[in-house]
C-alpha cells in the first residue's frame, strides 16, 4: 500500500483528554501497563501513538489507568515491568505501583501485517485473568489504531466484568474443623467455600488445641483463591515443679517403706502360744526382701525423675522444652502473622 507510518489522527488531543480524565478517585480500580512489546519495522511515532490508544482504550468511569510521562516512548510506567516474564515479577510491579490489575501488550508487524495481543494480569497472583488479539493485514496507520482501540475495549469489559464479580475464596486446613470468622462473622468450619467482596478482611481461625490464626485478606474482586493451611498444635503444658516435688515425695516414701520391709525380713510372724515350737518360737516369719528392694528401687526412680523435673522447671532447665510449638512457613501470598502454612501470620 506504500503508507507512510505516522501518529494516528488527534492521537495528542486524545492523550490531553485522557490525562484529565484519569484523576485520581478513591472508589476507582487502579491498572498500569506492565510490558509494551513491540517487534519489527515499526517508527518511534508509531509505537507511541500505539500506547496511547492502548491507555485511551482501557479508559473507563470506574478505573485509573496509569500513564507515565508525556514525552515516554512506551505507555509503560514502572520500567522493570519490561523485563517481567513471570508471576513474581509481576506481583513486584504491581505492588510497587500499588494496582489491583496489570496489562501486558505485545505486537509484531511483518510485512505491514499486525498482530496485536493483550494480556490482563491480576495483581495479587501475576497471572493472566483476560487475554484478547486482533490481526490486522495489509494496515495502514488508521486502521492499526483500530484494532488497537478495538483490543483495548475488549480488555476493558473482561475488565469491567471482573470488577463486577465477587472473590471466590476455598479455605481447607490440616486438620478439618476449624471454624473460621470474617469480619467478626461467624462464616463455618473447615473446608469452605467462599464468596468475598473487594476490600480488605479480617480472618480468623480457630480450633481447639490448636494456635489461632489472624490475617488480614486483602480481597481482589473477580479473583479466585485457595488457601490451604496447616494448623499448629498448642504445646503440652506439663506442671514440672508440682510433679517434681510429688515425685520427691513419693520416692521418700518408696524408701521409708522399703527400708522398713528389708529390716523385717527374716523376722517371726506373730503367732499364738498354741503354735510355737518347743523353744517358744513362732514357725513362719516374714519374706520381705523382695518387695523391700522393689520400693527401693522405684524410690530411686521416682527421686531421680523429681529431680529432672525440679530441675526443668527452673528458667535455666525450663529453656530446654519451652517453645510455642509454631513452625514457619512461607503464604500468601503472606506477611506478618500468616496463615499457617503451618504458623501464624498475614497474608
Amino acid at each position: 500500500m506504500g503508507t507512510v507510518f505516522s501518529a494516528f489522527p488527534a492521537s495528542a488531543a486524545a492523550g490531553r483528554s485522557f490525562a484529565q480524565s484519569n484523576a485520581p478517585s478513591s472508589s476507582s480500580e487502579r491498572l498500569a501497563v506492565v510490558r509494551f512489546e513491540v517487534e519489527g519495522n515499526v517508527p518511534i511515532a508509531l509505537r507511541k501513538a500505539m500506547g496511547d490508544r492502548l491507555i485511551e482504550g482501557l479508559t473507563a468511569v470506574s478505573f485509573q489507568v496509569l500513564r507515565p510521562a508525556p514525552d515516554a516512548p512506551s505507555p509503560v510506567v514502572d520500567p522493570e515491568g519490561e523485563g517481567c516474564r513471570d508471576e513474581g515479577c509481576f506481583r513486584r510491579v504491581a505492588k510497587s505501583l500499588q494496582v489491583s490489575y496489570l496489562v501486558s501488550a505485545q505486537i509484531q508487524e511483518r510485512d505491514k501485517s499486525f498482530e496485536i495481543m493483550l494480556e490482563l494480569l491480576s495483581a495479587r497472583s501475576g497471572a493472566v485473568v483476560g487475554t484478547t488479539r486482533e490481526r490486522c493485514e495489509i494496515c495502514g496507520v488508521v486502521e492499526v489504531g483500530e484494532k488497537m482501540s478495538l483490543a483495548a475495549s475488549t480488555l476493558r469489559a473482561r475488565l469491567e466484568a471482573l470488577a463486577r464479580a465477587p472473590a471466590r475464596f476455598v479455605i481447607r486446613t490440616r486438620p478439618e474443623g476449624a471454624s473460621v470468622t470474617i469480619d467478626g462473622k461467624a462464616m463455618g468450619v473447615t473446608p469452605l467455600d467462599l464468596t468475598l467482596g473487594a476490600g480488605e478482611r479480617k480472618m480468623v481461625i480457630e480450633r481447639e488445641g490448636f494456635s489461632p490464626l489472624e490475617r488480614t485478606v486483602s480481597v481482589t474482586r473477580g479473583v479466585d483463591e485457595a488457601l490451604d493451611l496447616d494448623l499448629v498444635q498448642l504445646p503440652t503444658k506439663f506442671p514440672f515443679r508440682a510433679a517434681g516435688w510429688t515425685a520427691v515425695a513419693t520416692g521418700a516414701v518408696f524408701a521409708v517403706g522399703g527400708i522398713y520391709l528389708l529390716s523385717l525380713h527374716g523376722s517371726e510372724v506373730a503367732c499364738d502360744a498354741s503354735k510355737r515350737d518347743g523353744g517358744g518360737n513362732c514357725p513362719e516369719v516374714y519374706k520381705t526382701n523382695v518387695a523391700g528392694a522393689s520400693l527401693l528401687g522405684a524410690s530411686a526412680v521416682m527421686l531421680t525423675l523429681g529431680g529432672v523435673w525440679i530441675y526443668l522447671a527452673q528458667p535455666s532447665g525450663g529453656g530446654l522444652l519451652s517453645g510455642s510449638g509454631e513452625r514457619a512457613s512461607a503464604s500468601h501470598p503472606g506477611s506478618g502473622s500468616g496463615f499457617a502454612v503451618g504458623y501464624n501470620g498475614r497474608f
